[in-house]
Parts: C-alpha cells; structure tokens; sequence
C-alpha cells in the first residue's frame, strides 16, 4: 500500500512496468499517483511527469532520494550491480537529464548542493561534482585501474554533456612513457 503524499511530491509517469516489474524499474522510487488518475486533475493539482517537471521539483525530489538513501531505505548495501541499486541510478540519470535539458546553469547550482550519485568500487555513494569522473569510454581500456579509487558518475557514456552540465569533469588521463629505452 502507497504513503498518501502531497500532490507536489506525486508523480504520473507513462511507460509504467506491469505490478509484478515494479521492483525492477526506476519508478519505483518515485510515489506516483495510480495509473488511472485524471492526467488533467494531475496537472491542476501539481502532479509532474519527469519529462516536464520544473528544476525545483527535480531539485526537492533529488533531496528526497538522498535522505533515504541516507537512512538505508534504498539499497542498506548500497551495491551498484543489485536491482535496486541499478534502478537508484537510472532514476538518477532521468532526473540528472531533465535538469540538464532545462537549465544547465541551474542543473550545476543543485548538483553542488545536493551532490551527485557516483560508484565508487561496487558501492554507490554520493560526491561533490568536481570528485566524480565521467568515463565517456575514450579511456575505457585503462578504467579498471582506477575502480575504487576514484568516484565514478552513473551516467551513461554518452550523456557527456549531462555530466559537464552538472560539474562532473570527464576521466582524462595524460600517459606518458617512463625511461629511455626504445622499447
């Protein structure tokens, strides 16, 4: 049974999963509002979709996400591969997008104050932006010996400029040879 929320808070997403895929889908995070509510009362009332939410709203619930990732409620292991860790992160990446594609500048404003969602080894944490990379797969091959050590966004490669609009500096590495051998 769903926690009553304040209409500010619901959300009405469209490509809902079927009940029994619920767990395995990013909206789980999200309280929404069941799926035969009035789209028009929704709009009225202040019910958002991700897609056309305001960057306040994606602000308020970015905060909300971290408190009860916080608290434990979310994934207590806080493991990136475990379903609900995959699903913590896509619902991340939506909201991230959507911040992105409104308002860059403010995108950056509620990265820095809420921080971003990073892996980190196999854990998921969150990170000020200028700690987190963005692995755009230009150093793909040479990653894994930086897994653990560094922070890394839960943005898909090719959402570079979602990472750069949010203060996430992408993975460079500068590899220069040691020695003066030839070989």
């Amino acid at each position: 049974t769903a926690l009553p929320v304040v209409p500010e808070r619901a959300w009405d997403e469209i490509d809902r999963p079927e009940p029994g895929r619920m767990q395995q889908s990013w909206q789980r995070f999200l309280p929404l509002v069941p799926p035969d509510f009035d789209a028009a009362l929704g709009q009225f009332v202040g019910v958002r979709r991700i897609d056309n939410a305001e960057p306040s709203r994606i602000r308020d619930l970015l905060v909300d996400l971290r408190d009860r990732f916080d608290a434990d409620e979310v994934e207590p292991e806080r493991r990136s591969g475990s379903f609900a860790g995959q699903t913590f992160a896509g619902l991340h990446w939506r909201l991230y997008e959507r911040l992105s594609r409104s308002d860059p500048e403010q995108a950056a404003r509620i990265a820095a104050a809420v921080g971003v969602l990073a892996v980190r080894g196999t854990k998921l944490a969150y990170h000020e932006p200028p700690e987190v990379r963005h692995d755009d797969g230009e150093a793909g091959a040479l990653r894994r010996h930086f897994v653990g050590l560094l922070p890394f966004s839960i943005l898909p490669q090719d959402k570079g400029k979602v990472a750069s609009d949010l203060g996430i500096p992408r993975l460079r590495l500068e590899v220069t040879r040691q020695g003066d051998d030839a070989g």
